[in-house]
């Protein structure tokens, strides 16, 4: 249920994207020149950084449509390996802050407790380093806590639905800026009527999920 992979960034360099959209070239240095310490999962998402990232989207920016240009094709093979007929992607990735002395989740959750599908597959992309205790920690198996640690042109494709995950407090003196975004076959979403928990956005497609046929 957890599986780890590398990626050419010279095919998908969404670190270019991602620094224009956030208006900062030094990632792991964020944490000195802004406030961004997160402890509690009501405020989670809404950093500056957030906000930054998500208006990309909401105002249809050039840069989110670079950013789209990446993104789209790398959800394509992955979404082929898992053999989908009718593959949904989420339309908007999760932006996540992990800055020294927060965390970027606010508590401990399985996926589906938030209105997520069972069925569902994450991805988990950072565009700085993540270990130690900057990067997600998993309890998989169920009697054993250990932490997902990648670099730029890694990702993780895993389970979230339905393996306990979170955040301990960032001790590495560095920031990591991930992604995170989940993946789904049609047929098996069952979530009609839902929403999310942030930004009560409806879990459908047109709505949280968009189609890649």
């Amino acid at each position: 249920m957890i599986s780890h992979y590398h990626y050419d960034t010279n095919v998908y360099p969404f670190i270019i994207p991602i620094q224009e959209m956030l208006g900062e070239i030094d990632l792991p240095s964020l944490h000195e020149r802004m406030d961004i310490v997160l402890l509690d999962r009501e405020k989670d998402q809404s950093t500056e950084l957030h906000k930054r990232f998500y208006s990309h989207f909401h105002d249809k920016t050039p840069e989110w449509e670079e950013f789209m240009k990446i993104y789209v094709p790398f959800v394509e093979p992955i979404c082929e390996e898992l053999g989908y007929e009718n593959p949904l992607y989420q339309t908007i990735p999760t932006f996540r802050v992990h800055a020294p002395g927060g965390k970027a989740v606010g508590e401990w959750h399985i996926d589906s407790d938030y209105n997520h599908s069972r069925h569902e597959w994450n991805i988990f992309l950072p565009f700085t380093d993540a270990y130690d205790t900057s990067t997600i920690f998993v309890e998989y198996p169920k009697s054993m806590i250990t932490n997902l640690e990648a670099e730029y042109g890694e990702y993780y494709l895993w389970k979230g639905s339905v393996i306990k995950h979170g955040n301990v407090q960032n001790t590495t003196g560095q920031t990591r800026i991930s992604l995170d975004f989940r993946v789904v076959d049609e047929s098996e979403l069952d979530t009609k009527g839902k929403r999310s928990i942030n930004d009560i956005t409806e879990m459908e497609v047109g709505g949280y999920w968009t189609s890649l046929n």
